[in-house]
């Protein structure tokens, strides 16, 4: 509609635009003859009279329009792919003036036949009377609404109870065994306490025990490897060398830096540890012991080591002297028996230090849950004391405010399930069908 509207409109306005350019173009010519045009005598001539016919015409200039004008609208718009008429042709009523793309249309048209095909098919079904499996799914919808309704007045009893206990004040026994957990947390923190400082004294004992063993056992490694007692023009290390480096001499140089290593290692670590031990006693403060036992212990596993790398590396000379039968030198044979002594001394004071190390670690951890428990054990006993919180009863109102709402929603599924309103169904379902498909567009426009 708005696009022949406009052709009619354009088509006016070039008409009207010619004759207003003639007016003007005629108004020139008549101002022009009339004022600028010179004037030139009259000549007059003579002819011979003769019958003829005479020629007379009238010219003149000005607007034409009709005098009927109609605009003419579609009902409904679109894009125009089409004019059937002339300019200045004569219509009647009926004519098609112009036509206009009805893709859109159709398609809406389509729409509602598959529309209308669809709700048939459902007017259909519902008509049908319901199959077993729908009465069974059915009847298992309304079992589920009802054992909902079920667990929800569980619920709510529940939460009564709660409600009651909260709002009912503390018997006395209840307050009593509150007073017994919180006597016997603390009894177990006590306990916690004095075996972590029973701990802390037989650890201290194990140091000494242990000093007692380190000197003899460092002076022995020295000794026995980094003193000139074998052979006074070399160390005994170098000695023992010496007994197999025509035969192994990389496996024995392997072995004497190792053993020289550990020993250097267990013999800074021992000094240190020594200094701190004779700076120290039972009375120390806790900190003090426990580093001190904690210290202890990782010597007694150097020493432990450098006594371990010691019999490696003396083994390794005895069984290359077996191997090519060669004679064991008797220092060999006693230097063995000074390092199972020695073996046997350090291994002994790691064990009993480990276990004491670990007996303290053990102990502060029950000093922690004792604690926790005592503190959980007199909030209990405060709050009991006390009565509920009005936030936590006001709490508990709310959620049996809920599960009394929850019962109501119970009882509406349960009639939703249960009543089958299939008469109003189908009518709403017919009047939905008779909207859609009523009012059908048309698809030319005249």
């Amino acid at each position: 509609m708005i696009q022949a509207n406009r052709i009619h409109w354009f088509t006016r306005h070039i008409v009207i635009t010619a004759l207003a350019v003639l007016l003007f173009c005629a108004a020139i010519v008549f101002i022009y003859v009339t004022f600028f045009k010179s004037k030139e005598p009259t000549h007059y001539g003579l002819a011979l009279v003769k019958r003829g016919t005479i020629i007379s015409s009238v010219t003149g200039t000005g607007h034409i329009s009709a005098s009927n004008q109609l605009d003419i609208k579609s009902t409904v718009s679109g894009t125009i792919i089409g004019i059937d008429i002339a300019s200045g042709q004569h219509v009647e009523e009926g004519t098609v003036v112009m036509r206009l793309d009805d893709t859109d249309a159709a398609k809406t048209v389509r729409d509602a036949n598959v529309g209308l095909q669809s709700a048939k098919l459902a007017l259909k079904k519902l008509q049908q009377p319901p199959d077993r499996l729908s009465v069974l799914q059915a009847q298992h919808a309304v079992t589920q609404s009802r054992n909902a309704k079920q667990r929800a007045t569980e619920d709510l009893d529940s939460a009564r109870i709660a409600l009651q206990k909260m709002t009912k004040p503390p018997d006395e026994l209840a307050v009593l065994q509150a007073n017994n957990a919180l006597t016997s947390a603390q009894e177990a923190l006590r306990k916690a306490e004095d075996n972590l400082k029973k701990s802390r004294e037989d650890g201290f004992n194990s140091v000494a025990d242990a000093f007692l063993n380190f000197p003899a056992i460092m002076t022995g490694l020295n000794d026995m490897f980094y003193v000139s007692s074998i052979d006074r023009n070399q160390l005994n290390t170098d000695w023992y060398a010496n007994q197999i480096t025509r035969w192994d001499s990389d496996k024995v140089v392997r072995y004497k830096g190792d053993l020289a290593a550990t020993y250097a290692l267990a013999r800074d670590q021992y000094a240190a540890n020594f200094d701190h031990y004779k700076m120290s006693s039972r009375s120390s403060d806790a900190q003090t012991l426990e580093s001190l036992i904690i210290e202890t212990y990782e010597t007694s596993k150097r020493i432990s080591d450098t006594v371990k790398a010691a019999n490696n590396y003396i083994d390794l000379i005895q069984n290359v002297l077996k191997e090519h039968s060669y004679p064991i030198p008797s220092a060999i044979t006693t230097h063995k028996g000074f390092l199972t002594t020695y073996t046997n001394q350090s291994n002994m004071s790691s064990s009993d230090l480990l276990a004491i190390k670990q007996s303290i670690e053990d102990t502060k951890t029950s000093i922690v849950s004792a604690q926790r428990l005592i503190d959980d054990k007199t909030e209990s006993l405060r709050k009991l004391n006390e009565g509920a919180d009005p936030l936590d009863i006001q709490s508990q109102k709310i959620i049996i405010k809920q599960k009394e709402d929850a019962i109501i929603d119970a009882d509406r599924a349960i009639a939703e399930k249960t009543v089958v309103q299939k008469q109003h169904g189908v009518e709403s379902l017919r009047q939905n069908l008779f909207d859609t498909i009523l009012h059908p567009e048309p698809r030319e426009f005249y």
